[in-house]
């Protein structure tokens, strides 16, 4: 980019990574294509900075930020960015690669010990449940986790319990969530029921058999997976859990939460 932030040059990778072609952002403003908005404005401060008085303490480091794809969803990457050309006319080079990887395997690893650790320290499903819900949702940064537990019937999932970070207003898919029962193959939670097996939503508010769509939406949840509570064969309930963003399946962490839906069982 030059002094402006406006992009000269857009690479392979880059397109590769961020989703837009050479040919789209050549010219454009780099602030506008890659920057998540909550950042432009310390952006766009620190680079007045730097021409200003050529202090620029984040140049030449290794640095792991949020980058904007074109779809909408942020990534993290690891950046350095260099500059070149002339007081007169500074140019700055960003090379920069896609961390999402490394980055789920680091959360898939701390959601493991976490509910791991809560498994060891309880002596009923009652008592670890709220603390694994909890272990889950920091870890890996989303917003709620649910519990469903089968009626007497033991064909109707009914809402047992549930954990969400403090600061969340989700109170509409709450409500929606207290007042269901989900029989098999319906809804998030039937569809665990019927099959046994994790699944994962990459959007609720616009999937098609998520009779919660409109509340979610209403809260501002996206992306949910559930696995079931398993004895043996028998499916004893389905947790679930749910983000403010909108994430691809990941199934690494579906496999290893059906591992956790068995120890629970236990």
């Amino acid at each position: 980019i030059d002094s402006d932030s406006v992009i000269l040059e857009w690479n392979l990778q880059a397109e590769r990574t961020f989703g837009w072609t050479r040919n789209e952002v050549i010219g454009r403003d780099m602030v506008d294509i890659i920057i998540p908005e909550r950042f432009r404005s310390a952006h766009r401060q620190g680079l007045r900075r730097y021409l200003a008085t050529g202090d620029a303490p984040l140049l030449n480091q290794r640095l792991e930020l949020s980058a904007l794809h074109r779809d909408g969803h942020e990534l993290p990457v690891e950046i350095t960015i260099r500059p070149t050309g002339t007081p007169q006319a500074p140019r700055f080079h960003a090379f920069m690669h896609d961390i999402s990887g490394r980055q789920r395997a680091i959360w898939r690893l701390t959601a493991q010990t976490s509910a791991a650790a809560a498994l060891v320290a309880a002596t009923t499903l009652a008592d670890a449940a709220p603390k694994v819900l909890a272990a889950i949702c920091k870890a890996l940064g989303w917003t709620i986790g649910t519990l469903w537990l089968l009626d007497a019937d033991g064909a109707t999932l009914r809402f047992a319990q549930y954990w969400i970070v403090p600061e969340a207003a989700v109170g509409h898919f709450l409500g929606a969530s207290r007042g269901a029962t989900f029989a098999a193959g319906v809804g998030l939670p039937g569809r665990v029921l019927d099959t046994g097996k994790a699944t994962w939503i990459s959007d609720v508010a616009s999937a098609e058999n998520f009779p919660r769509a409109a509340a979610a939406a209403l809260d501002g949840l996206h992306a949910a997976f559930a696995f079931p509570i398993r004895k043996g064969a028998q499916v004893l309930g389905v947790v679930e859990f749910f983000s403010s963003s909108i994430n691809e399946p990941d199934q690494d962490l579906l496999n290893m939460m059906e591992t956790l839906g068995s120890l629970l069982g236990q």
